[in-house]
């Protein structure tokens, strides 16, 4: 039997004396990865649907219709003079990117824990985006929706915990957007955004601030990461980078 101060040995939910981990840096490799933290940066267009070596439609992907904006006017590494963020651009209605459903059940979770040595208890996204517009769309947006959901745009029903505006305020949306959280007043700014969905809930973070809570539904896991713009949506999501990870 592996003790607490041991090294990494064997395999299975065993205690090790430090946190393991393993990054799957490509959002191709999401679907097949063995892996605790997913990755995934829209800096570069070959992750566009356009181009074939990078098509991620290829990779169990939707993707259907954004463009890509190139970040510009960016002072170094400075967070006052961000610049205009680029990312994946969701400017048109219907836009979506929607990634393998493969987020949040028992198996992804057993299978994450044979990697960090213990089940783990939630399941959590960062993403850096901005929206380039503001109105009342529940859906479009960022963030994980459920089991089942339609691959085309993103609608209401679909939403397990997805971050959006309501036209005044940024806000996480649930229970297929019957359960909606509102936060910090909104605005076009890029922002560094964050759900951990843990227990019976979901809670949400801008720029590390807590905003408050949405309930998690039960029979509708595993979920996938996804962001675009509602079927008559104006507000733009742009995403230039995501990070989902357990812990």
């Amino acid at each position: 039997m592996v003790t607490e101060l041991s090294p990494p040995k064997g395999h299975g939910l065993v205690r090790v004396a430090h946190n393991l981990r393993v990054h799957a840096y490509h959002p191709h490799l999401w679907a097949e990865a063995v892996a605790t933290d997913y990755w995934a940066n829209f800096g570069n267009v070959a992750g566009i649907p356009g181009n074939a070596i990078g098509d991620l439609d290829l990779y169990g992907w939707v993707t259907t219709g954004f463009s890509h904006t190139v970040g510009s006017a960016a002072d170094f590494m400075s967070s006052s003079d961000v610049g205009t963020t680029g990312g994946l651009n969701f400017d048109v209605a219907q836009d979506v990117i929607i990634s393998p459903y493969i987020f949040g059940d028992y198996a992804h979770a057993l299978m994450v824990g044979q990697i960090l040595g213990r089940m783990p208890t939630s399941l959590n996204m960062e993403c850096y985006a901005r929206f380039a517009a503001s109105a009342d769309e529940a859906s479009s947006g960022f963030g994980f929706i459920e089991a089942g959901s339609s691959p085309g745009p993103l609608a209401d029903a679909d939403l397990m915990a997805l971050i959006s505006t309501d036209g005044t305020n940024f806000q996480l949306g649930g229970v297929g957007a019957t359960d909606l959280d509102t936060g910090d007043a909104d605005d076009t700014a890029a922002h560094q955004w964050k759900i951990r969905c843990k227990g019976t809930t979901a809670e949400w973070w801008i720029d590390g601030t807590s905003q408050g809570t949405v309930a998690l539904q039960d029979d509708l896991w595993p979920v996938a990461w996804a962001a675009g713009t509602e079927a008559a949506g104006t507000t733009d999501p742009v995403v230039s980078w995501v990070h989902i990870w357990y812990e």
